[in-house]
């Protein structure tokens, strides 16, 4: 229908302008002097809903606020009461920040989503490995610690590992077992990849992935080379750096989702000492 006007001519008709009834009753209370939530109280509905249907009185007769509309569609010199300018200011506040805030979140989602994504495809986890065991036989040493160290800047959670592995070949052994579970258990199960930094001592060391099927003394190994006092970035690409040890006489397959610990041991008899930090498992 079209605008109309009330009977003491106060009000100017606007050419064309479709209101429906709901529309046509708010227009009307607002060009009297009523605030919204004295609209609200008189038509028995929410304030939320006379804003919702004030912001479509405005969209339809090409207003942005209550101003715009006394100058337009009011006749006389009757001022616009204080209360409803503050009501169409929070309102277009309000409507300012939604406008925002709402592609602000939007975007923020998108980007975890994605960097989420990125991260499962090509990064990489760090994993907890909690807590590390010194292994030995009766006639060698290990022993392990760990502490937080700065290092080029950076606060490094670092693993010492130290001892003497008294006889290579004879069954000797000396070194560390790092406990896996949860995230980094099922991060190591699927990794193609695992690097870490190394202060050395300038021996060898086995890196070593017990599984199901090598736990009855085979195992699957890499063995990288430290220099002394110097770092070392080791990567390992699993399983292809990978080599098979053992004496049970039986062919076991390494099967990458059957690792239960992670092992460093010295290959060679002697001292050793060295620290390791950074530990990543690579996507």
């Amino acid at each position: 229908m079209n605008l109309k006007t009330t009977p003491n001519n106060n009000l100017s008709a606007a050419p064309d302008a479709v209101l429906t009834a709901r529309e046509q009753e708010i227009f009307d209370k607002l060009l009297s002097g009523t605030t919204g939530k004295e609209i609200a109280q008189d038509l028995k509905i929410s304030y939320d809903t006379v804003s919702y249907h004030r912001k479509k009185i405005y969209k339809k007769l090409g207003v942005k606020n209550i101003l715009e509309l006394f100058t337009k569609y009011k006749k006389g010199d009757r001022a616009i009461p204080v209360p409803m300018i503050l009501e169409d200011e929070t309102g277009v506040k309000s409507n300012i920040h939604l406008k925002i805030l709402i592609p602000t979140v939007v975007f923020t989602v998108v980007f975890a989503v994605v960097w989420l994504l990125l991260q499962n495809e090509k990064g990489s986890f760090i994993p907890s490995i909690d807590p590390w065991y010194a292994i030995s036989d009766s006639n060698s040493s290990s022993q392990i610690s760990r502490r937080d160290e700065m290092i080029n800047g950076k606060m490094e959670s670092v693993f010492y590992l130290s001892g003497s592995l008294y006889e290579r070949g004879s069954g000797s052994y000396a070194g560390s077992l790092g406990r896996l579970f949860g995230e980094s258990l099922n991060a190591a199960r699927t990794m193609k990849s695992i690097s870490f930094k190394v202060m050395g001592d300038g021996n060898k060391y086995y890196l070593k992935f017990p599984t199901f099927e090598t736990i009855e003394g085979d195992y699957y190994f890499n063995i990288f080379q430290t220099e002394k006092d110097r770092l070392t970035n080791i990567n390992i690409n699993i399983p292809g750096d990978l080599s098979r040890y053992g004496w049970s006489g039986k062919d076991v397959a390494f099967i990458q989702n059957n690792i239960m610990f992670i092992q460093i041991q010295p290959v060679d008899p002697g001292d050793f000492k060295t620290k390791i930090w950074d530990i990543r498992f690579n996507k």
